[in-house]
């Protein structure tokens, strides 16, 4: 265990136990291994006992003052080779914990979940559920994405006596209420759709997983159907700015692939829903390094469309970083799968990537890298295959052209696009859209001063007033 997820452990357990939200890092567990700091407030102790499984803060080598330091009775007559021995060279006994320097007491690990035991585990591995305004942590990806390249498939589900087994009716009938949400929320919004969502997630699919089942094939089925729902859950906190929560739910998913041996779908939940969320974070290059993990563990057997949605976000990641010629090599790959995909061939969590979503992406990276012309021929084109009843899609592109519009020096059309955007995200009922339709109005700044970027102004003061 590293430094740096220590700290993320001891975090989640301060907020899980306390709802202290605290923000240790690598350098505060440095401090206390140098025993620059020896005395920790009492829930800091409290949390270190709980990670690091000791019975006193004595094992720890904590204490008040060297000179005045209390002795444990139960590892003295082990001082000689104990690794809780605190010695004067500066090293503290919790630097040895931490790295392991005993073959006899290692460092406790956690065993790997049954499904069954999956609500405590997922608290367990990655944290207590965040408050309204817990941040996105970019530093809790790197550990959660080794582990799943490097994690085994965890128990499945089992039948207990007694227990009441699902029914593969109720778990299609899930899929079918799943898939309508979706809907939903491409057409209203988390916004009207979230507090459905939650519903589901609440009761339809923690009866499904704390239930047993009667052969693999449906068990399978309620993986999938919990997956797709954390994910929705995931998106859906994107789209009302809470990004921690959407951290949670798309680790949550990706738990439960690993529990369900869905190596692809956990590269997708992996690369593109958390490589997406870390970009949206202002994070390209965890975004990267995400994509790039994924397409390393990514099975053999991974379908063409599922490679392309990585490659597509590796491409968005290298065009933040401003590196256009790993962008063209990551978008030639990712149209090159997609041309390759066949839809009836693809898993439906993956359907949705046709050539209108990746012309989305294409554009995207276009903007970033500040090739307008490109940039628009894109949108347009993604604007044109998305459809009439994805409005937050449509809202976000409007917006985005527009904003490449003003990039051009053509305002007037830039204009009239934001004035479609601002409708458009007026009906979406989503937080992304009304923060692209204000980033549209900010790229128009260099204009304000003439009468078009005034009366959009005005007409956005009216038709999303939040976006001002």
């Amino acid at each position: 265990m590293s430094r740096q997820e220590l700290a993320e452990e001891l975090n989640a357990y301060l907020w899980r136990t306390h709802g202290v939200q605290e923000r240790l890092d690598g350098n505060d567990i440095g401090k206390y291994e140098r025993g620059i700091t020896r005395w920790p407030s009492q829930r800091r102790r409290e949390a270190f006992r709980d990670v690091l499984k000791a019975q006193t803060d004595v094992q720890l080598g904590f204490y008040i003052n060297r000179r005045e330091r209390e002795v444990d009775p139960s590892v003295v007559a082990e001082q000689s080779d104990s690794p809780f021995e605190h010695s004067d060279n500066g090293d503290s006994t919790l630097s040895a914990i931490l790295h392991g320097t005993s073959a006899d007491r290692p460092l406790p690990r956690r065993a790997s979940p049954g499904l069954e035991l999956m609500a405590p585990v997922i608290a367990t591995q990655i944290g207590p559920p965040p408050g309204p305004h817990m941040p996105f942590q970019p530093a809790m990806l790197d550990r959660r994405a080794l582990d799943w390249l490097c994690g085994e498939r965890c128990q499945r589900l089992t039948v207990t006596a007694g227990s009441h087994r699902v029914d593969p009716g109720e778990v299609e009938a899930a899929a079918r209420q799943l898939s309508a949400l979706r809907e939903l929320d491409h057409g209203f919004g988390a916004k009207a759709v979230g507090p459905l969502v939650a519903g589901f997630l609440d009761n339809i699919i923690r009866s499904l997983l704390a239930a047993g089942c009667r052969d693999g094939d449906t068990a399978d089925q309620i993986y999938l159907v919990a997956i797709g729902a954390h994910e929705l859950a995931g998106y859906q906190a994107v789209d009302c700015g809470a990004a921690g929560l959407a951290q949670r739910h798309y680790l949550q998913a990706l738990v439960l692939t690993t529990a369900a041996g869905e190596r692809a779908f956990g590269a997708y939940m992996l690369g593109v829903s958390l490589g997406h969320l870390a970009l949206h974070c202002g994070h390209p290059d965890r975004g990267l390094r995400m994509a790039q993990i994924a397409l390393k563990g990514l099975p053999a057997q991974a379908t063409f469309a599922v490679r392309a949605a990585l490659w597509a976000v590796v491409a968005r990641a290298n065009a933040r970083l401003g590196d256009s010629a790993s962008c063209a090599d990551a978008l030639r790959a990712a149209e090159d799968f997609l041309a390759a995909s066949d839809p009836t061939a693809e898993p439906t969590w993956i359907r949705y990537l046709t050539p209108a979503y990746l012309a989305d992406e294409v554009a995207h990276c276009m903007f970033d890298l500040g090739c307008h012309d490109t940039a628009q021929r894109e949108v347009q084109q993604a604007v044109a295959g998305v459809g009439a009843g994805r409005v937050r899609r449509l809202a976000i592109d409007t917006a985005l052209l527009a904003s490449s519009l003003a990039a051009a020096g053509r305002v007037e059309e830039a204009c009239a696009r934001g004035r479609a955007a601002a409708d458009l995200a007026a009906r979406a009922g989503s937080a992304r859209a009304v923060v692209r339709v204000a980033q549209t109005y900010a790229d128009l700044t260099p204009f304000h001063g003439t009468r078009p970027v005034a009366e959009l102004g005005e007409y956005i003061r009216v038709a999303l007033p939040a976006a001002l």
